[in-house]
């Protein structure tokens, strides 16, 4: 796959992309024909391709989608009370000055947060 020229672009860090190299998920801005600022149009090519495989299993359906599994993953993950890993994996900023301050999270701490995510998934019997 073709991947975008990032140089000091902020999206220089994304792994995950669309064919052409941009971010799958993205805000657009449009402007009219005078160059003016007009809005801002929303593109998330993530949850495009999961309403695809949900319609191609047939289980499409009103509120089921992508965010339903990043909220159900983060509902279940604030149980390991590890808020910073959680940020992290999720993909957020460490609000407030710990964001300035933590200079990372290991490993351990994030194994912890997924495997109890993966444990309400597939309990052990």
């Amino acid at each position: 796959t073709k991947r975008a020229a990032s140089g000091t672009d902020a999206t220089a860090p994304l792994v995950f992309r669309t064919e052409s190299g941009r971010p799958l998920v993205r805000q657009v801005m449009k402007s009219n024909g005078d160059g003016q600022f007009a809005k801002v149009t929303h593109i998330d090519r993530l949850g495009s391709w999961f309403d695809e495989l949900l319609t191609g299993l047939k289980l499409k359906r009103r509120g089921i989608g992508f965010y339903t599994l990043r909220h159900t993953f983060r509902t279940w993950a604030d149980e390991t009370n590890d808020q910073h890993a959680i940020h992290v994996i999720m993909g957020h900023a460490i609000p407030g000055m710990s964001g300035i301050y933590i200079e990372e999270i290991g490993m351990e701490r994030l194994r912890k947060v997924v495997n109890h995510v993966r444990s309400k998934i597939w309990p052990r019997r």
